[in-house]
């Protein structure tokens, strides 16, 4: 009676077969639910819907399948807009776009300022102020002293431009008129603040770029460049004397031509050719144009018969640009700012004595006759001599011939 009894071949065949069949039937309710949840997520489209209906009630049509085209169109576009949203990519695991290396960063000059540096012996301490400029990407007018001392002295910077000791310096001398500070802070004054400051009382010249790798080179380099700005901002080629371009800038003449060498700013040579060369005006003409005076020989014809000589002179050079000319932007604004805006003044003050058609030296010849007035024809090609006509000057009582 104690004995156990066991389960014979045929239950246990039996209970395998049942087992396998339970498996097999749950796992396919569970794929049957996984489909209905995914049937579930995903929207049943417009055309879907309308391919369920009867085609006796008119849905067939051309009409309506274009309606229907649009519709489906905007509800695909949606459900892009919600994946997007509810799936965001990290901009870190997003690939950057490639840039180029070493890139020089365009700074924007303004040729005024730049000049009142060299006047006032802020050249290092105004590029500074245009480097910390650029560093304020996002306009705050504030930066870290700390940053500003590690990315303008450390070595292996491209910003590098002096050491500590020489930029506790530049900043000193800078204080006030480029920028203030405290132990922690530098606040970067603006364009108008700093034009007052250096005492310029309009920004009138067109503003230029320079690059970044110009404001960090030697200070020789910075300085030939501001001066350069002037060349570079005006939109004419008209000839300008070194008299009066040390009168404007305050660069000596001998510091002109080296600063033109090192920017690589090229000269621009003018002559004038006068009237016939008779004895009266040939005296006359070397008294007043001095060692420019020479006779001109006409073997060509261009001016009257071959072979005929007449006085000519040199007259000073114009000058080639080295930056690239940057959009005036905010200028009426901050000559709003300097409180200068009434005082907006039309040219240099000078006389103007050089045109670009004879029409407007006629003009200008009849409102006074007491100086010469100059005009040329603008030539198809830019030559390294340029030659100019002109109305001669009349004494008062003269008649013209």
């Amino acid at each position: 009676m104690g004995a156990t009894l066991s389960p014979s071949p045929a239950l246990l065949a039996a209970n395998q077969l049942l087992l396998q069949r339970r498996a097999a039937v749950y796992g396919q309710q569970q794929t049957n639910s996984y489909e209905d949840v995914e049937r579930e997520t995903q929207p049943i489209t417009v055309t879907q819907k309308v391919a369920g209906l009867p085609s006796h009630l008119g849905w067939d049509s051309h009409a309506v399948t274009a309606l229907l085209r649009v519709a489906s169109q905007k509800q695909a576009r949606q459900a892009e807009d919600v994946t997007a949203v509810s799936n965001p990519i990290s901009p870190i695991l997003q690939s950057p776009a490639p840039t180029a290396v070493n890139e020089p960063i365009p700074c924007k000059l303004y040729p005024d300022m730049a000049l009142a540096m060299l006047r006032h012996g802020q050249v290092n301490a105004g590029r500074i102020w245009l480097l910390l400029r650029q560093l304020d990407e996002n306009g705050s007018g504030r930066l870290s002293l700390d940053s500003v001392q590690t990315i303008l002295t450390t070595k292996t910077s491209h910003w590098r431009v002096c050491g500590k000791r020489q930029l506790r310096n530049i900043l000193k001398q800078g204080e006030n008129i480029f920028w203030h500070r405290d132990q922690r802070r530098i606040w970067i004054r603006s364009v108008a603040k700093a034009a007052a400051s250096l005492d310029v009382t309009h920004l009138k010249l067109r503003p230029v770029f320079v690059s970044q790798a110009i404001l960090c080179s030697t200070v020789g380099t910075v300085k030939a460049h501001f001066y350069a700005s002037f060349h570079s901002s005006r939109t004419d080629t008209q000839p300008i004397s070194r008299e009066t371009l040390e009168q404007v800038t305050g660069v000596p003449q001998r510091t002109q031509r080296a600063y033109e060498q090192l920017a690589g700013i090229e000269a621009l040579h003018h002559m004038a050719v006068g009237e016939v060369a008779t004895p009266e005006q040939v005296q006359e003409r070397a008294w007043r144009q001095g060692q420019a005076f020479f006779l001109f020989t006409d073997f060509l014809g261009k001016q009257g018969p071959a072979g005929r000589q007449y006085t000519a002179w040199h007259l000073p050079n114009s000058y080639t640009s080295c930056h690239r000319p940057a959009p005036k932007g905010r200028m009426r604004k901050t000559n709003r700012q300097i409180d200068l805006v009434t005082r907006r003044a039309r040219g240099n003050g000078y006389n103007r004595l050089f045109y670009e058609n004879g029409a407007k030296a006629a003009r200008a010849f009849a409102r006074d006759t007491a100086v010469d007035r100059y005009w040329h024809e603008q030539p198809k090609s830019r030559p390294r001599t340029r030659l100019w006509s002109v109305f001669p000057f009349q004494q008062p009582g003269q008649l013209a011939k």
